[in-house]
């Protein structure tokens, strides 16, 4: 009896250990491109060597994955998708050390219209992103990419010359 006291305390401890999920590590580099790019753009951000902020992101998100693109390979595209953007190839038979071979996804764009590029010059229309953009997702206030959507037409000498006096909320950018 007295052995039982200590295991079945023992046997809950490791069925409970055991369900929970580990921490998840980040997708590997969907190919050598695109772990070129990133280590070119965004390898000195990680290192602390860059004043800047990512380009990309710290780390892959998703494994790479095909979608649609209508003059793709089989109709689809590469894109690997990280915290910042969505990195693309759009012709896999192109030269992979090509400056062009990955190229950058409208991600924010289609984002904050839902209008997700499906051909070169093929759209489909899909409802903007209603998730937070930056902040506490858990807080209704934070501005969604569909906040952002006045500031994409403005003049690149008003965008950069803008200073933002008061707290970005949906109210404030829409």
């Amino acid at each position: 009896m007295r052995r039982m006291v200590f295991l079945v305390p023992l046997l809950i401890i490791t069925m409970l250990a055991v369900a929970m999920p580990a921490s998840a590590a980040a997708p590997p580099f969907g190919n050598d491109a695109f772990r070129r790019v990133w280590e070119r753009q965004d390898r000195p951000v990680a290192e602390q060597i860059s004043g800047r902020s990512w380009t990309w992101g710290p780390t892959p998100n998703t494994p790479a994955m095909r979608e649609p693109l209508v003059e793709g390979f089989e109709g689809m595209r590469v894109v690997q998708y990280f915290d910042k953007s969505r990195m693309e190839i759009n012709d896999p038979t192109a030269n992979p050390f090509s400056p062009w071979y990955v190229t950058n996804g409208l991600l924010p764009i289609e984002m904050m219209t839902g209008r997700m590029q499906i051909g070169y010059n093929l759209f489909e229309w899909r409802l903007p992103a209603r998730i937070a953009a930056i902040g506490n997702p858990d807080r209704i206030s934070r501005p969604t990419p569909t906040s952002f959507a006045s500031t994409r037409t403005l003049a690149p000498s008003i965008r950069t010359t803008c200073i933002v006096r008061r707290p970005v909320s949906r109210e404030c950018m829409a």
